[in-house]
């Protein structure tokens, strides 16, 4: 076995070169055991709201509203079926006066405002 040589291996690839830091830190830079996902979920983005509803004037007080929760767990039985009561009651066969047309609606009629079904 005299003579023999191992065969010469080529040189090893060299390292990938190092990320850049992004220019924004992540949420869950300082908390070793989380990894919170920040790509967008749609759908989620489906549940959002884009405007505040009507009876309420901030974004806060909207908020508010949905942390308090509205079951019967939680309330007393009589303040849940407050929170499902309807606002309107009607009887079965009453009849439902129809709603006036404002001035805004009126004139966006006229004029053609709203989209149109193409025949």
């Amino acid at each position: 076995r005299r003579g023999r040589q191992a065969p010469k291996l080529p040189p090893p690839p060299p390292p990938p070169p190092k990320k850049e830091e992004p220019s924004v830190a992540r949420r869950d830079k300082d908390m070793p055991l989380v990894i919170l996902n920040e790509k967008r979920v749609k759908a989620a983005a489906k549940l959002k709201v884009s405007e505040i509803p009507y009876p309420f004037t901030s974004i806060e007080q909207y908020e508010r509203s949905l942390a308090v929760p509205a079951g019967k767990e939680w309330n007393a039985i009589s303040a849940a079926r407050g929170f499902a009561r309807p606002e309107i009651l009607t009887r079965a066969g009453q009849v439902i006066a129809p709603i006036k047309q404002s001035e805004a609606s009126k004139t966006k009629a006229k004029t053609g405002g709203g989209k149109r079904r193409e025949q």
